[in-house]
């Protein structure tokens, strides 16, 4: 059961990568020296990809992440096939399936024409470009990186920009924007919350996001003192550590909220005494909807706050 979450956590939070930050990324719509060139971005790989028309049939092999923003900024209907994933959103379950996200079904999508692929990398997508498809990673070099809210607006504009979809793609920011600054707001004078944000394997000891991550960003706007800030991106923790530090809140994968509030071993804790272990599924926090994960984290953290004011 956690094997497949902790795949997807780790593909989302960690499997997008860029050699530079995209706020600095080089995007140049075509000129009259280059008739031919709909769109020039260097990606998050350093690479300049020439998309010579405008994206009609598009297909995503990396994180759902991609196909959420796709369908946000109302570009669904040019998304020809996605790989499989039980975080895709419901808008994209009944379209074509090409292969799971690190081993696409590559004779599938090259028969497919698409005029464009997101998320592709290493080996794959070397073979997509040699038969002549264009394939776009955003994000921060470099293993695609998203770590902060202002990262993920950057992929989304990013995107809107490749798929000529702007306007929307400035929508969806805003909108998130003033959702995230609403809250933000109501919270203000609550007191902090110290949290631990982590995910157990099997029987291993549990892997905690510490700083340079998105939860970790996600939690200093919410008010909530990251038990872990000491620590660079995701490591494994033993337990003992883990009670050391003692959160009064803990947040997880859904699927091991229950797992946690029952373990024998951290009855001591805090979270665990106080019916306060949670669940936020991973993908979640990499997500173009990210203010709806920000207003879960924000009632978790402060339920005492009125949010419909």
């Amino acid at each position: 059961m956690l094997k497949g979450f902790i795949y997807f956590f780790f593909l989302c939070i960690f499997c997008i990568n860029s050699c530079n930050d995209t706020s600095q990324q080089e995007v140049k719509k075509q000129t009259d020296k280059e008739p031919t060139n709909f769109v020039k971005i260097i990606d998050a790989t350093g690479k300049e990809v020439q998309i010579l028309k405008k994206p009609e049939r598009i297909i995503v092999t990396g994180t759902p992440l991609y196909t959420e923003i796709l369908i946000d900024i109302g570009a669904r209907n040019r998304i020809i096939a996605v790989t499989e994933s039980p975080n895709n959103p419901p808008e994209v379950q009944n379209i074509l399936k090409v292969g799971s996200p690190l081993q696409p079904n590559l004779e599938m999508v090259i028969k497919l024409k698409p005029d464009l692929v997101f998320g592709a990398f290493g080996e794959v997508r070397e073979k997509l470009e040699n038969a002549g498809i264009p394939v776009i990673l955003a994000g921060k070099a470099p293993y695609d990186l998203i770590d902060s809210i202002e990262e993920i607006y950057s992929t989304i504009r990013t995107i809107g920009f490749i798929v000529g979809n702007t306007e929307e793609a400035e929508k969806v920011i805003s909108e998130s924007t003033k959702e995230i600054l609403k809250i933000e707001k109501l919270i203000a004078a609550s007191p902090s919350v110290t949290v631990a944000v982590l995910y157990i394997l099997e029987n291993q000891p549990p892997y905690v996001q510490g700083k340079g991550t998105l939860p970790d960003s996600l939690l200093k706007r919410a008010k909530g003192l990251n038990s872990f800030s000491d620590i660079d991106g995701s490591q494994q923790i033993s337990l003992e550590a883990l009670i050391k530090r003692d959160p009064e809140v803990i947040i997880t994968d859904p699927s091991q909220a229950q797992f946690i509030a029952e373990n024998s071993k951290l009855r001591v804790l805090k979270a665990v005494q106080g019916n306060k272990v949670f669940g936020i599924q991973a993908t979640q926090w990499v997500s173009s909807r990210v203010h709806v994960t920000f207003q879960s984290l924000a009632k978790y953290l402060h339920p005492n706050v009125d949010y419909n004011k």
